[in-house]
């Protein structure tokens, strides 16, 4: 799998919408607040935020996505850059798919200039950890405990 910048591959926008409703149908679904077509379309942008990726495999096939955007759920005064909405269809899970989408993200990140990086996880701690990401806070909320996480992006 190759990750590119949505931009790239606008052709994946729907695909992008459609992971998202599935990974996150309360948000995404018909009585909740978010717009999973409107997300992707505003990911597909060439610089700044937000900005999106999508992992497509040498046949074409689309696999995951992630975006960095502004602050979000769980933020803090003065924490600007977020990552977002990292999923990965289920069948291509465990093969380190989530782990270069991450890392696309980190890699624009730095040519923006970002410092660092944010995002609020209940699923990727692991994840994040194992890449360099640092726990910072928890909470909780109705859907249980949600970790704050943050990575630091030294040149």
């Amino acid at each position: 799998m190759t990750v590119f910048g949505l931009h790239h591959r606008p052709e994946f926008i729907g695909a992008v919408a459609d992971l998202l409703l599935e990974t996150w149908p309360d948000y995404y679904g018909q009585s909740g607040p978010g717009d999973a077509l409107g997300d992707a379309q505003k990911r597909a942008r060439t610089a700044g935020l937000p900005y999106g990726v999508v992992a497509v495999a040498p046949d074409g096939t689309f696999g995951g996505t992630g975006a960095l955007q502004g602050p979000s759920y769980g933020c803090a005064p003065g924490e600007v850059v977020w990552m977002g909405g990292l999923c990965v269809h289920q069948k291509l899970r465990g093969n380190g798919l989530a782990t270069r989408i991450v890392g696309a993200l980190q890699d624009y990140a730095r040519t923006q200039g970002y410092r660092v990086i944010y995002t609020t996880t209940q699923a990727a701690t692991g994840l994040l950890t194992r890449s360099g990401w640092t726990l910072i806070r928890h909470f909780d909320d109705e859907q249980g405990r949600w970790n704050v996480m943050r990575t630091l992006l030294i040149k």
